[in-house]
């Protein structure tokens, strides 16, 4: 397919860039990008999609969320309201996962993808819950992600809190699936090893993990001090930190993925640069959770490579790039700060983290890359050029609707529509899912 007559709003060497390039894709890849004219000459009679009027951005990263929490929205939370995490952990989100079975399972998932590619979300690094439905639990998710064609890297949060049963079966399921994954670049689905968070897994447990990860050389995905409880925990438990607790027990390497990092302790940041892992700042979960907000300034300028998730509790990227800049700026009471940093986030790190598990460039529009892209029809009320482009992102294209979405260069979104899927209906099912495990919690 051809893709021309768009105007390419791209990310390189730090700066967003503008530009009329069109892009031909084949086979799933973007295999060249070049001038229209000369495009169109060397791909005589290619199949054309006209982007006349529109952005086209690279398809959007998620490097930290939750398929499980789809059917949570609205959810009742009876009084007195949860005073803290760990009772906002109690009260809504482990009885949620305790009531998930098979059906819940695949709509939560469901809903999140749809809600997510009408954002503009092409690929999604996923951490698993679901302690009364676990083994098979990531093929399900895996089968909601085949419907629509994305991309996703799935793993099961292993946890102590629902016994030692429960926790032996999520190692089962983190193990079962990343053996059955394929290494190919191409492959559509990866997967790491996931735990839920230091506090809850017992030093046991821990080395379980530890050990089973490592013999199959996979990267971890967890949270790591979301909250101070994190933090105190290891503490009580005789580490000097959170942080220093996994890395005794062999959890931290290169292809670790921590989310949140909000309270560190002493001397974390110069353990995590050394062991290469990667933080996610999610914030507004933070800021929903009341747990503070990670100094993502200071990471980023000791060298931490940080990420952009949505923790599952929004759906659109841009919209978690907006909220970034504002909190960097408020926490800091300077206007002159967090736009670059956050972008860097978004459309840096994010596809650097994304790399490194299928093995090949994305969130990119450049040859080589997989071919994800969103289109979105923007009439500028001001001038978009080089200068303002950056800008325009953040406070225009951010509010627009994709037009069309593009994953493994196939049409997944346009118009509204997800092409040959009834989501009517998908969502008639989803709407029952939920009732039946509302009624359970």
């Amino acid at each position: 397919m051809l893709l021309i007559n768009g105007r390419i709003l791209d990310y390189r060497e730090g700066e967003v860039h503008l530009s009329e390039d069109g892009l031909f894709l084949q086979s799933g890849f973007i295999r060249e990008r070049g001038s229209v004219r000369s495009l169109k000459k060397r791909h005589l009679g290619e199949k054309i999609l006209d982007a006349r009027g529109m952005i086209i951005l690279p398809g959007f990263i998620n490097a930290h969320t939750h398929f499980y929490s789809g059917l949570a929205r609205g959810f009742p939370l009876r009084s007195p309201y949860p005073a803290d995490f760990k009772q906002i952990l109690k009260k809504l989100w482990w009885k949620l996962d305790r009531a998930l079975d098979e059906e819940s399972i695949y709509y939560s998932a469901v809903v999140s993808l749809m809600e997510s590619i009408r954002q503009g979300t092409t690929v999604f690094i996923d951490h698993h819950s679901s302690p009364h439905s676990i083994l098979g639990s990531l093929d399900i998710l895996e089968e909601a992600a085949s419907l629509f064609g994305v991309r996703a890297c799935f793993c099961y949060e292993v946890s102590g809190r629902d016994g030692q049963n429960v926790a032996r079966d999520g190692i089962k399921e983190n193990l079962r699936y990343l053996g059955k994954c394929n290494p190919s670049i191409q492959s559509q689905f990866k997967s790491l090893f996931g735990i839920h968070a230091s506090f809850t897994v017992s030093d046991r447990l821990l080395r379980e993990c530890g050990y089973a990860g490592n013999s199959l050389r996979t990267g971890f995905h967890l949270h790591l001090c979301e909250d101070k409880l994190d933090l105190e925990d290891a503490q009580n438990r005789g580490y000097r930190s959170a942080l220093q607790r996994l890395e005794s027990f062999g959890i931290l390497n290169p292809a670790t993925i921590l989310a949140h990092g909000v309270h560190l302790g002493e001397g974390d940041i110069a353990l995590l640069k050394k062991s290469g892992g990667v933080l996610i700042h999610n914030p507004q979960s933070n800021m929903n959770n009341a747990v503070g907000m990670a100094p993502v300034e200071t990471y980023l300028a000791k060298g931490i490579r940080v990420g952009l998730g949505s923790d599952g509790w929004t759906d659109g990227m841009l919209f978690e790039l907006r909220q970034a800049i504002l909190t960097a700026k408020h926490l800091s009471h300077n206007p002159d700060t967090g736009f670059n940093s956050s972008l860097s986030l978004l459309w840096g790190n994010n596809p650097a983290i994304a790399e490194r598990i299928w093995g090949n460039p994305m969130g990119k529009l450049e040859k080589g890359a997989f071919a994800d892209m969103v289109l979105l029809k923007y009439q500028p009320p001001t001038p978009l050029n080089n200068q303002s482009a950056a800008s325009h992102l953040v406070y225009g294209l951010s509010q627009c609707q994709p037009e069309v979405v593009i994953a493994g260069g196939r049409i997944i979104y346009q118009g509204g529509e997800f092409p040959g899927i009834d989501t009517e209906k998908l969502l008639e099912k989803a709407r029952k899912a939920a009732h039946k495990i509302w009624n359970k919690i």
